[in-house]
């Protein structure tokens, strides 16, 4: 099934049909389908143009089937915190495959977010409205959109941003309104189409702000609470959590849920009893290592104080000690998991930094320079000088000693 988009004439832009090539051209990621599209255009559809103008640049994409996530928060429906889960890890992961390959969509909010549900537990999150979406290959739209009201964080309401970092505020937004579903008071609490009135963003006393952080800190863990407020007190993108870390707190968050679950199974009713042989059947600890790939196990809280001090040194700016930091966290990870990729991100940009910065290096300062250049002639001056007053004497000398030897020889 495919939809047919239309734009007014003030988006009826040729810079489409370029675009839509690229984003044709784009790494193929679940979630991101709308990326297939055509652009009806003046070259190639010329009769069918002349009959509907109106569909000039109009956009032929996939349609995706599903519910809007504005449609989902307006119902204000409370769900288990099981449910919420498998929503928040489900766009976690959809977010991080993006950011690991330097994709953004720019522009997240309710209404460009399509939840598709399934028979199955495996929830499918698709976005739409990705004409600003940000990628190395694509071009800066003529129009950056503003931002969602109740996505958008304060440093960003004057100057929109179009990079590579541009939904990790209001992807973390859209993954604490998922997580706010577990809670009859935060969903009575929530202002409209978002979670968070407009009013409310970044402020340190809005009362929708304090009451996540007691709610969700009880249901899912501090580590959830941490993130939520690095991105709350951020000044800056990049200050903000990045979704691979959000994904990483997201299943600690599930493997702690999971521990706390009554294990249903026949198993349980022989813990209560002795076997046949006589021996008491012990029932073996839930741990860690048996859940799922090592990829999404939580990171310790050694490892923790590692990575808070390696990002405490590069925004003070030592750059060197910083990527020491990191280093010796990476040699901890698996390869494997996503904080693994975040990090080695973060330190192949933080070397090439300070590579720029040697090369920024510059040569002996222009007085030293002709302080040297005058130096030389004169020492190359005093040289020659005695050389030849030594020369001169030498002559002298021989030219003395001949005429006393003529005199000699005369007498």
């Amino acid at each position: 099934m495919a939809a047919l988009k239309v734009l007014k004439p003030a988006f009826r832009h040729p810079s489409l049909v370029k675009q839509a090539r690229l984003l044709n051209e784009l790494p193929a990621i679940k979630g991101l389908e709308i990326c297939q599209r055509y652009v009806l255009n003046p070259q190639e559809d010329s009769e069918l143009l002349a009959a509907h103008p109106e569909l000039l640049y109009a956009i032929n994409m996939p349609w995706i089937d599903g519910v809007l996530w504005t449609d989902i928060l307006l119902e204000r429906s409370v769900w288990s915190d099981q449910q919420a889960l498998n929503y928040a890890i489900a766009f976690a992961n959809l977010m991080m495959e993006m950011e690991q390959i330097g994709i953004a969509h720019t522009d997240l909010s309710s209404a460009n977010i399509v939840i598709q549900h399934k028979e199955s537990e495996d929830i499918q999150i698709g976005l739409i409205d990705v004409e600003g979406l940000y990628a190395e290959t694509l071009e800066e739209p003529e129009y950056l959109p503003d931002g969602a009201t109740g996505y958008s964080p304060l440093f960003l309401r004057d100057d929109p941003d179009w990079s590579a970092y541009s939904d990790r505020f209001s992807g973390s937004m859209i993954m604490i309104e998922m997580l706010s579903r577990s809670d009859q008071s935060l969903v009575d609490h929530t202002w409209a189409e978002s979670y968070f009135d407009p009013t409310d963003m970044q402020h340190p006393d809005s009362e929708r702000y304090i009451a996540l952080q007691e709610k969700l800190a009880d249901r899912f863990g501090q580590e959830i609470v941490n993130l939520l407020a690095r991105a709350w007190n951020a000044e800056q993108l990049q200050q903000c959590p990045s979704f691979g870390e959000w994904y990483v707190a997201l299943t600690a968050a599930q493997v702690r849920l999971d521990e706390q679950k009554p294990i249903h199974s026949e198993n349980n009713k022989a813990n209560d009893s002795v076997s046949s042989a006589g021996e008491p059947v012990v029932e073996s600890s839930h741990s860690i290592d048996s859940i799922g790939d090592s990829s999404i196990r939580p990171i310790t809280s050694e490892q923790q104080n590692h990575l808070e001090q390696a990002r405490h040194l590069e925004h003070i700016g030592n750059k060197s000690s910083a990527l020491w930091k990191y280093g010796v966290l990476l040699e901890e990870l698996s390869s494997s998991s996503p904080l693994y990729i975040e990090i080695s991100v973060v330190m192949a940009e933080i070397q090439q930094q300070l590579d720029e910065e040697l090369e920024e290096i510059a040569p002996p300062p222009p007085m030293a320079k002709k302080l040297l250049q005058q130096a030389m002639p004169e020492q190359n001056q005093s040289l020659y000088h005695r050389l030849w007053v030594g020369c001169t004497a030498g002559a002298c000398l021989i030219v003395v000693l001949a005429l006393l030897i003529y005199i000699i020889k005369g007498f």
